[in-house]
């Protein structure tokens, strides 16, 4: 039976149940007695299982088999959630999305998934108590185990050490860790180091009864720095120390196996760029379709009707058609424009596993809450704005929330709040990721931006502290001195600037320093279709949308003042700076009694622009422009007017 027609639909239901599941099982690890959390993710593992065997996928529905299983054991109380359990559950989720990534990209199913079904296994089937054995501080050598090491030492092997191996507590493979380090010893290197004596006993290793630590002592001819860089071949132990034999072992934070660091931190930016692609394909309610149908209906009637009138030559009756073929173009731009629109929580639902793996990385608590996942976009611009809240989250977890001994000496909650919201205000849809942080400070954003060069100290000093804190959306200005994983690199906030420009939104932010941050990102909800205003300076006509257009008036040039050269005009007892379009686009002044001016709503306050007329208020379709304009300022596309000329839409924030 032939089930590639059904692939691609297996590949949506799939992304959406891994999408909930990594929602969920976040929500599950802070509420582990949550019954309907629990059997929701059972179904939706139970689901996967049964599509994926249906299809042939075997491997990925053995994994979803083993993480059903899981949660069977904590729906029946019969396991208790830990944050250990949570973190074997949530790698198996990481590698059904890596198998469905090869799945829709035709490869082979090719995910590694033994060591994780054994992992589940361990962490559910086994109740017996492990053995907890600490390596003593000093080390008691026997009479036997002295005289094994003269004689040794008597063949080379003249260095007595004692290797100690530190796991992590739910390794269910430090077994097989610490006898492949025996092996490395015993036989690749059996010339060079002898066992003198292992803690644990051979047979308690080889069971698994031991707790976190192994002791190894050994004799050989080897150096400490070679001896650690045989064992570091060896992945998954998390600490390592290399004692002389009369040296206490003194039980530290210890250096982090470089391998096992990078492994959490790809998974880290797995998740990111997961988080931020493209949305493939938009569901659509049957509702809207037969709306579409009716419309495409009428519209085939309305073509007929002015085929006849072409033949009858009937003015009246054509003038009536026209009227009704705009009311039926307009109802099936609007139907065609909410098929388009997705729901945020499509990109909103990734963010609490990213929120999560970071905090744990960094050893902060954070608490992270979603709000208006509802509120509908346009497609074009979920694919554009998951980038940059990625940015602005990591930001708040990295830069904003403290650890929580530090948030307990600032008699703050132990768990840090990050809240991202999503809301409608008049026609934009607003986005806020909050935190209760440190703050940005200024001082350090100053002194950043004075040593990249940015501005100099005299500049600095006239500005004010929302001013300097707004320097960090400069390319290359990070307040990290030190560059890590995360962050340092300066790029985050500059991303969230530059995307902005692109969708022709606007952002706001506000920082008190020890009390948290708020970044308020404004976006049109569509960028396919706008409303905009046609003005005319000399002999070309320009589009400008009405979201950026606060009103419009006329007023007399003797009404103009001028200050430091710049045409002032005093509205409403304030001062407003008028722009001349014709000096932008390189058309001429003409001097007239009266001026029309679009007054624009612009971060730094309203500004005037003059223009020499304005022609009406149209819906607009944004046509991109081609590479040899694109990314010219001031100008964010082009649309088709009526008598087929080319108009530009003018990027207001970017061209004042």
């Amino acid at each position: 039976m032939d089930l590639s027609k059904y692939k691609a639909e297996f590949i949506s239901e799939a992304r959406d149940s891994l999408d909930s599941l990594n929602k969920e099982l976040v929500i599950l690890e802070k509420n582990p007695n949550d019954d309907e959390v629990i059997h929701s993710l059972f179904r939706s593992f139970h689901t996967l299982k049964g599509n994926a065997a249906a299809m042939g996928y075997t491997k990925f529905s053995e994994l979803a088999h083993s993480l059903e299983d899981a949660l069977s054991k904590i729906r029946d109380k019969e396991v208790v959630m830990t944050t250990e359990l949570m973190s074997i559950i949530l790698e198996g989720c990481d590698a059904l999305e890596e198998g469905l990534q090869k799945i829709s990209e035709d490869n082979p199913e090719d995910i590694t998934i033994a060591h994780i079904i054994t992992e589940i296994k361990d962490a559910i089937g086994s109740k017996e108590q492990k053995i907890e054995l600490n390596i003593a501080q000093k080390l008691e050598l026997t009479d036997s185990d002295n005289g094994l090491i003269s004689q040794v030492a008597g063949k080379g092997l003249v260095n007595a050490y004692r290797a100690i191996l530190v796991f992590e507590s739910l390794n269910v493979l430090k077994t097989a860790k610490t006898l492949l380090v025996l092996k490395l010893f015993t036989k690749d290197y059996s010339e060079d180091v002898s066992i003198i004596k292992t803690t644990p006993v051979m047979d308690d290793i080889r069971a698994g009864k031991f707790g976190q630590e192994v002791e190894i002592v050994l004799s050989t001819r080897k150096n400490v720095e070679e001896l650690k860089k045989i064992v570091n071949t060896i992945s998954g132990i998390k600490e390592l120390y290399i004692l002389g034999v009369h040296e206490d072992y003194i039980r530290s934070a210890g250096q982090l196996h470089e391998e096992k660091e990078s492994q959490k931190q790809e998974i880290i930016n797995k998740h990111q760029e997961e988080v931020v692609r493209t949305i493939q394909s938009v569901k659509v309610d049957m509702d809207k379709l037969d709306k579409l149908m009716n419309l495409v209906g009428e519209l085939l009637i309305s073509n007929m009707r002015l085929k006849d009138i072409e033949h009858k030559k009937d003015l009246l009756m054509l003038k009536t058609v026209l009227g009704e073929a705009e009311r039926q173009i307009i109802d099936l731009k609007d139907e065609v424009m909410k098929i388009r629109m997705v729901p945020i929580g499509n990109i909103f639902n990734r963010f609490p596993r990213m929120v999560r793996d970071l905090a744990t990385k960094e050893n902060k608590k954070v608490e992270f809450i979603m709000e208006g996942q509802d509120l509908e976009f346009d497609r074009t611009i979920l694919d554009q704005i998951g980038d940059p809240l990625v940015h602005m989250l990591r930001n708040s977890v990295d830069h904003g929330i403290e650890l929580p001994q530090d948030r307990l000496n600032a008699r703050k909650p132990e768990d840090g709040m990050i809240k991202i919201k999503a809301f409608r205000e008049k026609n934009n849809a607003v986005i806020e990721v909050s935190d209760d942080g440190a703050g940005i400070d200024p001082e350090k954003v100053k002194n950043a931006c004075i040593k990249k060069g940015v501005i100099t100290a005299l500049q600095a000093q006239k500005m004010s502290t929302k001013e300097l804190q707004m320097l960090i959306f400069r390319a290359g200005i990070s307040t990290n001195e030190i560059i890590t994983e995360v962050s340092g690199r300066g790029v985050g906030m500059d991303v969230v600037s530059t995307s902005m420009k692109k969708l022709g939104g606007a952002f706001v932010m506000e920082s008190t320093v020890g009390k948290g941050t708020s970044i308020r990102l404004e976006l049109p909800l569509t960028v396919a279709i706008i409303t905009a205003f046609l003005v005319r300076i000399g002999d070309e006509i320009y589009a400008i949308p009405l979201n950026s257009i606060n009103e419009t008036l006329a007023l007399k040039s003797s009404e103009l003042k001028t200050i430091k050269g710049y045409d002032v005009f005093i509205l409403r007892g304030k001062e407003l700076p008028l722009i001349w379009l014709h000096d932008i686009v390189g058309k001429p002044k003409i001097p007239k009694e009266e001026l029309l001016l679009v007054i624009i709503n612009h971060s730094s306050g309203l500004i005037g622009l003059v223009v020499d007329s304005i022609i009406s208020q149209q819906q607009i379709l944004i046509k991109s422009l081609q590479d040899i304009v694109k990314g010219t300022k001031g100008c964010s596309g082009a649309t088709i007017l009526g008598d087929g000329s080319i108009a530009l839409i003018l990027d207001v924030n970017t061209l004042i």
